[in-house]
């Protein structure tokens, strides 16, 4: 587990009736440092929010400078109350809370909302990415990165009864879905991996997939915290999935997490446990020499493994002005940074933004160029990019934006190079 010393620890009373929960909060709690612990109930949610002004969560990092661990609440999923249930309790909790707090907050600490469907995902006209039934136990993140809203939040909320979940929940899911063949765990502004092996959840989830024909667990993270992973019965269906960032980036912009090498020599040590390894290299962010930082991350990245795929993106989703609010200005490359800066009314509103096409594009072309330099056949995919980006690129890709193989995809196997049917063309005719 990553040195988090939190200075409280919330217990809920549904956690406490669980015994595997109970037995996996007797493991955690010597690593947190044997912090404060406080019982809670249901009735002392809005409390709770008011103690630790959570009612504006999502702050970027720089609009909230917080040194200390965040809050832990150590919680149990509620998998039984029906969706009518969950609205009434909602609705009445939420009432006794301070006034702009988040709904998505409430239910969480409620112990609802641990799957997402496909609808949650981007499915707009703008960008592209793929529907996919994802889900997770852990909201909020230790993890410091500057343009994460995730970052510097006051608390964690963690769910302990895993075994419960993946009979009642997971188990279900995938027989209802059998065309979805990869299971992404843990994307919801959290990484779990940071409280591992003490969490003990991706075991579980490492050994139900293992005893799957067809399925595999897919865990995205930053960290470097994944030796446990090796020593798993996992039967080669646990994916790993790095979100791969250059030096600067990893050790400037992205505090506490593993650094570009650490990310890198725990995706070799993965692999040599017998786990798929992938790479999104995301988010790219144009530091000032970014391109000599670009070539040494590939070739390092190729010299140690052998990744099953890798996916791009540059940093998307705010415009210049939050971007550079987040970020020191002076550590851009300054062309690219007067570009988007120039190019501000145009991207307003855009999810693509703040970087123009046209640079993006350059980036893109650089990235796959190096990539390339090492290794012809394996699928390179753009990441959430728009329709516009996948139609310049999509004869030097080998595919478009119908049948990509990405990192993350719900039919997206390992040793598959592209889908065998397009999956907008079978969107459009649904």
């Amino acid at each position: 587990m990553y040195e988090v010393k939190p200075s409280l620890v919330y217990v809920t009373d549904r956690a406490e009736r669980d015994p595997r929960a109970v037995g996996r909060m007797a493991a955690m709690l010597p690593a947190l440092g044997d912090p404060r612990i406080e019982r809670i109930t249901d009735a002392d949610i809005p409390s709770v929010i008011a103690a630790h002004a959570l009612g504006s969560l999502r702050e970027r990092t720089e609009q909230i400078e917080r040194d200390a661990d965040p809050v832990l609440v150590l919680n149990a999923l509620k998998l039984n109350d029906s969706a009518q249930d969950e609205e009434n309790e909602l609705s009445e909790i939420l009432a006794q809370c301070p006034e702009h707090t988040p709904k998505k907050l409430v239910r969480r600490l409620l112990g609802y909302d641990s799957l997402s469907s496909p609808n949650s995902h981007i499915r707009d006209e703008e960008l592209v990415c793929r529907n996919v039934h994802e889900f997770h136990t852990t909201d909020g993140c230790v993890h410091r990165c500057q343009y994460c809203e995730a970052a510097g939040e006051p608390i964690v909320n963690m769910a302990l009864n895993i075994e419960e979940f993946i009979e009642k929940k997971l188990d279900p899911l995938l027989r209802a879905n059998p065309w979805q063949k990869v299971c992404r765990y843990q994307t919801q502004a959290a990484d779990s991996l940071c409280f591992e092996p003490e969490y003990g959840a991706i075991a579980k989830f490492a050994e139900y997939f293992a005893g799957q024909d067809d399925r595999y667990l897919l865990l995205h993270t930053k960290s470097a915290n994944t030796d446990f992973i090796c020593d798993l019965d996992h039967n080669g269906r646990t994916i790993v999935l790095w979100s791969l960032t250059s030096d600067t980036v990893s050790r400037v912009i992205e505090q506490r997490t593993g650094t570009t090498a650490e990310r890198i020599e725990a995706a070799r040590r993965c692999e040599q446990a017998g786990c798929p390894v992938r790479f999104k290299f995301k988010p790219i962010i144009p530091v000032r020499d970014w391109r000599d930082e670009t070539r040494e991350m590939v070739r390092h990245m190729f010299a140690a493994t052998h990744p099953d795929v890798i996916s791009l993106c540059t940093i998307m989703w705010m415009p210049i002005e939050e971007l550079e609010a987040a970020i020191e200005p002076k550590l851009f490359d300054q062309q690219f940074l007067k570009a988007a800066r120039e190019d501000a009314e145009k991207m307003a509103g855009s999810r693509a933004g703040p970087f123009p096409h046209r640079v993006r594009a350059e980036i893109y072309d650089f990235f796959i160029r190096e990539i390339r330099r090492y290794d012809e056949t394996v699928p390179v995919s753009l990441s959430t990019e728009s329709f516009e980006m996948w139609a310049e690129f999509e004869d030097i890709l080998g595919f478009g934006a119908g049948n990509y193989v990405c990192g993350c995809g719900p039919e997206c196997t390992p040793g598959l190079k592209v889908l065998p049917h397009n999956v907008l063309r079978q969107r459009r005719e649904a």
